[in-house]
């Protein structure tokens, strides 16, 4: 099973500067390691936010993913909030092969 997190933290001193934490571990495992369209589905996800957000910091061991960055601008938060709404989508699509965990650090967890 894929996870994905999201963690959001507001910046001090600021009213709308955000912390963002992605992290994507495991595998879907929906069919045979080439063929699987979860999984193709969020390197596709992932690589785009990657893209076009400014400046992440990302680091991949081979078994998780992690994308870190501090949005400044609508563009990045659309970009996030994006992402966000189609991992939903395909875990609701694929419950049994990825899972969501969002996390805001002002309040909470779902």
């Amino acid at each position: 099973m894929i996870q994905v997190t999201i963690t959001k933290s507001p910046q001090a001193n600021s009213a709308i500067a955000q912390l963002v934490d992605i992290k994507i571990e495991g595998h879907a495992l929906e069919a045979p390691y080439g063929h699987d369209i979860v999984c193709a589905a969020v390197s596709v996800l992932y690589e785009q936010l990657k893209a076009f957000l400014h400046g992440p910091e990302v680091s991949d061991d081979g078994k998780t993913v992690k994308l870190r960055t501090i949005t400044f601008d609508s563009g990045d938060k659309r970009m996030i909030q994006s992402f966000g709404l189609m991992i939903s989508q395909l875990a609701k699509q694929y419950p049994d092969n990825l899972k969501l965990k969002l996390v805001n650090t002002d309040g909470g967890q779902r």
